[in-house]
């Protein structure tokens, strides 16, 4: 195939085509052919530093307005493609196709805008909103601003539900799509973010659901676990959160089926069992799971919404509430037990008096 010295790409292998106002197929005759090659070795491009995103190429050539590829080919020399000349039906055809299969950069070009298309249509509409006067320099603020922004924006005084979607039942004042604006607000808002309480609900059946809970659960610190004393579902949502790398604070949430061994079906538990403080609770499902968790900083126990706002016939005072948060606070504070294979060797366990396991401990 034989290119003109124009640089133009023809839409088939010996003829240069253009639409004129009514998109019909003409062929350019051959004097303005010639007239354009004359005068392109007197193409300039004339950059104003101020503005470096437009640039002015001074030229007799005609390039119509409208969206266009540029390819180089070397000595000053550029292919270019004007897009907005042609239908989506003549650059679908055979013979463009070919014209761009037999030249690799030319392909390679195509392929790589194909690529970057979505990116390109973002910084257009970009530009079209500044323009409108639609955006706000919200990067170009202190960052003083921009931290109060995050913590009135990414930042709850209650706990962000997490159930059967990443977040569902979030307060109606959590803007997440804020952290979605760039990878620097995401970063900058990780901290409040982060510094949220997360309720923490059955583990959802969903893998894609899952997965995300995984990667956000990386970075949680405050955890709300709700005490239903379900004999698997609950057992397997502490195992979750004892998974979680950052966690240092956890909030009990009691509902009425966590006292007195709960109305479901009950699982014999076997950890603190002769302690009268906590009788209430050390019989119902999930308590042996609950209790073995360590390496927190804080424990916090309150009644779940589900039992402070509704009647129920549960006989539970706040001293015994406050004795289980004084009791798991003693347990759960202790340092993370390690593992026999991080030792190097076997450790022995044995099973003390009151219950706990006498284990090797992280200082």
């Amino acid at each position: 195939m034989t290119r003109t010295r124009s640089g133009r790409l023809p839409s088939s292998p010996h003829q240069n085509l253009a639409y004129d106002s009514n998109e019909e197929e003409i062929e350019i005759a051959e004097e303005i052919e010639r007239e354009d090659e004359q005068v392109d070795n007197e193409s300039t491009i004339i950059v104003d530093p101020n503005v470096p995103v437009f640039q002015t190429i001074q030229t007799n050539a005609i390039i119509e307005n409208g969206f266009c590829v540029l390819r180089s080919l070397g000595n000053g020399r550029y292919e270019i493609i004007q897009l907005s000349r042609f239908t989506e039906t003549r650059m679908g055809e055979p013979d463009v196709g070919e014209q761009i299969e037999c030249v690799s950069e030319r392909k390679q070009l195509f392929t790589a805008m194909r690529a970057s298309m979505r990116a390109t249509v973002a910084k257009i509409e970009h530009a079209c909103a500044s323009a409108d006067k639609e955006n706000f320099p919200f990067m170009k603020l202190p960052t003083e601003i921009r931290d109060a922004v995050y913590e009135v924006s990414v930042k709850i005084p209650g706990p962000i539900r997490i159930r059967h979607s990443p977040f569902s039942a979030t307060s109606r004042n959590l803007v997440l799509n804020l952290r979605c604006a760039s990878s620097q607000v995401l970063a900058e808002s990780n901290r409040y973010f982060y510094s949220n309480n997360f309720h923490v609900g059955e583990m959802p059946k969903d893998e894609s659901i899952f997965n995300i809970l995984q990667k956000v659960g990386q970075n949680m610190v405050e955890v709300t676990f709700e005490w239903w004393g379900w004999a698997q579902k609950d057992p397997t949502t502490l195992a979750f959160i004892k998974s979680l790398p950052k966690v240092k604070i956890l909030n009990v949430s009691l509902t009425e089926y966590c006292v007195n061994g709960g109305l479901k079906s009950h699982k014999r538990q076997h950890l603190f069992q002769g302690v009268e403080s906590i009788k209430k609770f050390n019989k119902s499902n999930g308590f042996d799971a609950l209790v073995q968790f360590r390496g927190l900083e804080e424990v916090r126990v309150h009644r779940s919404p589900s039992l402070s706002l509704r009647p129920s016939n549960i006989d539970l005072n706040d001293d015994e509430i406050k004795a289980l948060e004084v009791f798991l606070n003693a347990e759960l504070t202790k340092p993370k037990i390690i593992k026999a294979s991080t030792l190097g060797k076997k450790s022995k366990r044995v099973r003390s008096d009151d219950g706990d396991d006498d284990d090797d401990y992280e200082p």
